[in-house]
């Protein structure tokens, strides 16, 4: 079956599969703009201009200028790098086995750190952090609540969240009172350098260590990524003393 053809230019087509070939050459997110039938047709105005004023710079003789040869030339070392560079990456493979060898010998990579997930109101001053928490105690109002109505803290807007959080993230007089606290116990006032906090733990994770299942494809691509490294670096200083290159 003869193709669909989407447009000429005197005796030149540009049919389905030029589309389609130019299509594969950008991102995953922009094709599928490019496979709608407006995205299609911009396409193809796109790929008529280059042609048409292509053609009109070579009756121009624009493809003999020094503009047009040095950046040509510019180009081709690029694309050849990159051509040469599929060519020495395409034996380069880690296996389940590698990976799985490198997990267990680094098994501090893979070490997940405890976290704490807590809300909390942040009030100016002791005593009225210490009239919220009796509030709060007390069940007349919920902590998302009274976040909302009393909290000076950004997190008011989120009821008090502030999602998950490890050792180091926050002011350490709070981190020690949260990571000390059993979930949903509302806490006495917690002065820090910002104010006075009533905290309320929501979830805690403790520490441990990633599953190999967890982490094997991305481990195995990071191997991979470091193999082609390591195979690209070698192959870069072999080059350079074979073409004699001199780095003033």
């Amino acid at each position: 079956m003869d193709e669909k053809i989407l447009a000429s230019i005197g005796s030149k087509n540009i049919n389905e599969s030029d589309l389609d070939r130019i299509i594969s050459r950008y991102p995953v997110e922009r094709r599928i703009y490019f496979e709608t039938e407006r995205g299609r047709r911009e396409l193809l105005e796109q790929k008529v201009a280059f042609t048409v004023f292509s053609r009109y710079a070579r009756e121009k003789n624009l493809d003999t200028s020094d503009e047009f040869v040095n950046k040509i030339n510019d180009i081709s070392e690029q694309i050849l790098t990159q051509i040469v560079m599929g060519v020495l990456f395409s034996g380069i493979t880690v296996t389940d086995e590698q990976a799985r060898e490198f997990y267990d010998a680094n098994p501090d990579k893979f070490r997940l750190e405890e976290t704490v997930r807590a809300s909390h109101i942040l009030l100016d001053n002791e005593e009225s952090a210490g009239i919220v928490s009796q509030i709060l105690k007390s069940g007349e109002m919920d902590l998302k609540t009274a976040a909302e109505k009393y909290s000076k803290c950004p997190s008011k807007e989120k009821g008090g969240d502030l999602g998950y959080f490890k050792r180091g993230m926050m002011a350490k007089e709070f981190e020690d009172a949260a990571f000390a606290m059993e979930t949903g116990v509302i806490s006495e006032p917690v002065k820090t350098q910002f104010g006075y906090h009533i905290i309320m733990v929501t979830d805690k994770t403790p520490e441990g260590i990633m599953s190999f299942d967890d982490v094997k494809d991305k481990l195995i691509q990071q191997l991979k990524e470091q193999k082609q490294q390591e195979a690209y670096e070698k192959k870069y200083d072999e080059l350079k003393e074979k073409y004699g290159v001199i780095i003033n």
